[in-house]
């Protein structure tokens, strides 16, 4: 009788952002049992009712999309009540350009996201949060790049659309203050992504309603003068903007890392590649959305300042 085969441990060969059957363990270590991975203190996103776990994840992502709406009508409404037809109008027209911006940092954090996912899924939590260092030194870099090269060609981006002197002035003053906070922007939206990487989706939910609410009260304090501040008009709507994306973005960093989420160290060139790869198909889509928006701002000046505001 033939003796039975020894069986060796062999490692896994998942090669897919797919979910893996979690465990939770309390004891801060990696368990791979069969072929299940489980990473210690990280709720399961692959066991349990598929329903809860659906609405667990996708609420606080729906919510938080909707308070980004909220978050662009803020300044707007301020702006808009406060200065003017004109501010209003600048606002609008510099926001088509703040999407633009906004598309080239979400490459970033949509290829964090794909990248830092997969790492998790294959059981390697560390890499993961490599992953996520390497792209806070890329997107960093990006929003630097991208704030010296917009303020060069400021006034050229409102020649663009053919705005009035006075939606002009007014427009430059609020995104050229934009361009200069670029990276605090670039820098919130991968910390989101890492949270979001590791199936959180409260965290980013609560930094950015924290976000809202601040700026709901710097807002008017800025752009007015209220409580001893220097009336800044709509170049302070875009501080106010700055100021509490800036706050989040070091909070959320500090979450990151007392959660082992993000780690630091020489940007790897392999990496950033990876996650450049993924997310520059979303980053060409979005800046194609924004560019049609500024045809059809160029379109509408010629009606006046009342039509571009609206």
């Amino acid at each position: 009788m033939a003796a039975p085969e020894e069986t060796t441990a062999r490692p896994l060969e998942h090669d897919s952002a797919a979910a893996l059957p979690f465990e939770t363990h309390d004891t801060g270590a990696l368990y791979v049992t069969g072929e299940h991975i489980a990473v210690a203190g990280e709720r399961s996103l692959a066991t349990g009712p598929l329903g809860s776990t659906i609405l667990r994840v996708a609420t606080p992502a729906v919510a938080s999309m909707l308070l980004m709406t909220v978050f662009a009508s803020v300044d707007a409404f301020w702006v808009g009540t406060r200065i003017g037809s004109a501010g209003l109008a600048a606002v609008t027209a510099a926001v088509f350009w703040i999407w633009l911006i906004v598309s080239i940092a979400e490459m970033v954090s949509v290829g964090l996201t794909a990248v830092a996912a997969r790492r998790r899924g294959e059981g390697r939590p560390a890499e993961a949060a490599r992953v996520a260092g390497d792209a806070l030194a890329l997107t960093l870099a990006l929003g630097a790049a991208v704030a010296v090269l917009g303020l060069a060609i400021l006034p050229r981006l409102f020649a663009l659309m053919g705005t009035p002197p006075d939606v002009t002035l007014l427009g430059a003053r609020y995104l050229g203050t934009y361009l200069i906070g670029a990276p605090l922007i670039f820098g919130f939206f991968v910390v989101d992504a890492a949270f979001r990487a590791a199936g959180d989706t409260r965290t980013p939910f609560l930094l950015l309603s924290t976000s809202v609410v601040a700026t709901l009260v710097l807002d008017p304090v800025l752009i007015l003068g209220l409580l001893g501040a220097p009336t800044l008009g709509i170049r302070g709507a875009a501080i106010a903007t700055l100021a509490t994306r800036g706050i989040v973005f070091v909070i959320g960093l500090v979450l990151l890392r007392r959660r082992a989420m993000i780690r630091f160290g020489a940007p790897r060139a392999h990496a950033m590649k990876s996650i450049l790869r993924v997310g520059l198909p979303t980053a060409t889509t979005g800046v194609a959305f924004a560019l049609i928006y500024v045809v059809i701002t160029r379109i509408a000046t010629p009606f006046g300042t009342p039509a571009l505001a609206a």
